[in-house]
């Protein structure tokens, strides 16, 4: 059963506690561009056509680190769009180049993902553990093409 196109949307949240909050060591708008663009076509069941993802960009021993500790991995089922988010550290990201970056964004994505097999209310019928495999692939292809346009 074909469902509908799946969409990937990063949600960035990231502070100012370091270079007045520019972080450009990878472009996260032209990744989540790219993912996106790959999983377009893809369906992974028709209980979730949105994945949003948010990443979130502070110093684990700065000010704002109360407001962020938690995992969120929520189902919105009246609008079909599931909700997970990551952890970085400013202190860890400030200190190495784009393709050591792109590793540690590539796990904590996956994680994210991972994370939906553990909800207790599940989206049904959706393939999770297929996204992640999906995703997986992707980050690798963009990693690949991209190391030119990232920070080395």
């Amino acid at each position: 059963m074909r469902g509908s196109d799946m969409n990937f949307v990063i949600k960035q949240l990231i502070t100012n506690e370091v270079n007045l909050g520019r972080y450009n060591t990878v472009d996260l708008d032209h990744f989540e561009g790219f993912v996106n663009n790959r999983l377009h076509h893809n369906s992974f069941g028709e209980s979730v056509l949105t994945f949003y993802w948010g990443f979130e960009l502070y110093r684990f021993d700065g000010g704002f680190a109360p407001f962020f500790k938690n995992d969120i991995t929520s189902w919105k089922h009246s609008v079909k769009a599931l909700v997970s988010n990551s952890h970085f550290d400013w202190n860890v990201l400030k200190n190495i180049n784009g393709e050591e970056t792109l590793k540690i964004i590539k796990k904590e994505l996956l994680l994210s993902i991972q994370r939906v097999g553990e909800m207790k209310k599940k989206p049904r019928g959706f393939d999770y553990a297929r996204l992640r495999l999906e995703v997986e692939v992707i980050v690798d292809e963009y990693t690949k093409e991209n190391m030119g346009r990232i920070d080395n």
